[in-house]
């Protein structure tokens, strides 16, 4: 998928998230649901993923390349990279998940609708900055997946948030 595609597709995701937060009170937000995240909690979650994913894609490109490397097998299409990603997920458990919410009380609505606005357009911005062949070359390392292109990386980025937001809709 082009890089202009998958950013589509976020933008559109992202959307419907900003608008499912304004349409709903900081109190439902907020209600805990048995045994699982609240939907402040999950969409805390992809604010924290965002902002982490971010710092990374902020390195320049020849340290990028440096440290990591470049791509040496075939780039994964999107149902691919999401099909590994829940092969993995379903073998092991991550008790220090560096992306878990910790006992957060409340989440202020207006912050978290800033937050995650802020973390959205950095994500566009940073991928803007690659153009398709470095997308597919250049490889930064997943805490599941381990080292992936760019444009994986993105392609679990629209995954991921499309997961948790269906979480959040329940």
């Amino acid at each position: 998928m082009l890089k202009q595609e998958i950013l589509n597709q976020l933008y559109i995701l992202h959307s419907e998230i900003n608008d499912f937060i304004a349409i709903n009170s900081q109190e439902t937000l907020n209600k805990s649901r048995d045994n699982k995240w609240s939907q402040a909690e999950e969409i805390g979650h992809l604010i924290n993923a965002l902002q982490q994913t971010n710092k990374g894609l902020s390195l320049p490109k020849f340290f990028l390349k440096y440290k990591f490397g470049t791509c040496n097998r075939p780039e994964r299409t999107y149902e691919e990279l999401t099909q590994k990603y829940l092969d993995k997920l379903s073998t092991i458990q991550i008790p220090n998940n560096p992306f878990q919410i910790r006992n957060i009380a409340t989440f202020k609505k207006e912050k978290i609708s800033k937050n995650y606005l802020i973390q959205q357009k950095k994500f566009e911005k940073r991928i803007n900055q690659f153009n398709e062949k470095q997308l597919s070359t250049l490889i930064i390392p997943h805490p599941l997946l381990g080292k992936i292109t760019i444009r994986e990386f993105v392609y679990f980025t629209h995954f991921h948030t499309k997961h948790h937001f269906e979480n959040i809709k329940k």
